[in-house]
């Protein structure tokens, strides 16, 4: 994560998946861009503007049924392991 043009690791023990309405302030503070309808800003990959954060589904505004979300949360998910796998390489 980066934060204030410093770069910081965190080791977290888990993943939260947000249902129904998203805190926009959360995603704010964590540095991840949102777009004019204050949705999660991602590109094809699913990637957030924040390295190693992934988004899908409503909070990204993207077809808002259950099928795209399910398909956007496919990608995100291969996208995360695939980043995983890099970053342990490189240690």
């Amino acid at each position: 994560m980066e934060r204030e043009g410093r770069r910081e690791e965190l080791e977290v023990s888990g993943v939260f998946i947000f249902r129904g309405v998203p805190t926009v302030s959360l995603f704010q503070k964590a540095g991840i861009e949102l777009d004019h309808k204050e949705c999660i800003r991602v590109d094809r990959f699913q990637r957030t503007s924040v390295e190693g954060v992934f988004a899908a589904g409503d909070v990204t505004c993207g077809g808002l049924q259950v099928i795209s979300a399910a398909g956007e949360g496919c990608v995100a998910a291969l996208q995360a392991i695939r980043y995983l796998r890099e970053k342990g390489r490189k240690k």
